[in-house]
């Protein structure tokens, strides 16, 4: 999924300023792809130049003035395009998860590590996992108690269970390595 196809979806729910979509739900997920404010912007002026969306300035007596960005036509187009499209859809799922997930791939060999080692290692992603898990938790909590759109919910379910099962066998993997972890 191109990050400009997220900004699209945002922006179908209605016009956004550049700080409201690093302050929503895309946050996280932005920082996931390496989108900082340093690329966001200079993405949002390439999409206007596109003509995907447009800008709208908003001029404030106290603070600075609001950029505010809409969808266009050609923008709303190029969304739905993607939307219906089924590229990336097809893909070889079967052993994307072993090649991308790095942990999970050098896991297949920690009996090569002292058993500690892989102990610790272990300890710091269930703890990582958790960490996620809770977040995913509290941002499911704040959108369902602000009516946010049910499809929205249910991604996020998805994510919840996904972490759910990580972590499920994160502590099943820990028992096979009962190991004394060195104190931080």
């Amino acid at each position: 999924m191109a990050t400009k196809h997220m900004i699209l979806g945002a922006l179908m729910r209605g016009p956004a300023h550049g700080y409201s979509l690093r302050s929503d739900f895309l946050t996280k997920i932005l920082e996931e792809f390496g989108i900082n404010d340093g690329q966001l912007y200079p993405l949002l002026k390439k999409m206007t130049d596109e003509e995907l969306i447009r800008k709208e300035i908003e001029y404030r007596e106290s603070g600075p003035n609001r950029h505010n960005y809409h969808i266009t036509d050609k923008g709303r187009e190029e969304f739905l395009s993607w939307l219906t499209g089924s590229e990336g859809e097809d893909r070889a799922f079967r052993y994307e998860m072993i090649r991308k997930d790095e942990f999970l791939n050098k896991s297949m060999y920690f009996k090569f590590l002292e058993k500690a080692a892989a102990s610790e290692k272990i300890k710091y992603r269930i703890k990582e996992a958790e960490s996620t898990l809770d977040d995913f938790n509290k941002a499911y909590k704040d959108m369902s108690e602000r009516k946010m759109d049910q499809l929205n919910l249910l991604v996020l379910k998805y994510c919840i269970m996904n972490q759910e099962t990580r972590l499920n066998w994160l502590k099943e993997l820990e028992a096979h390595f009962p190991g004394k972890t060195k104190k931080r």
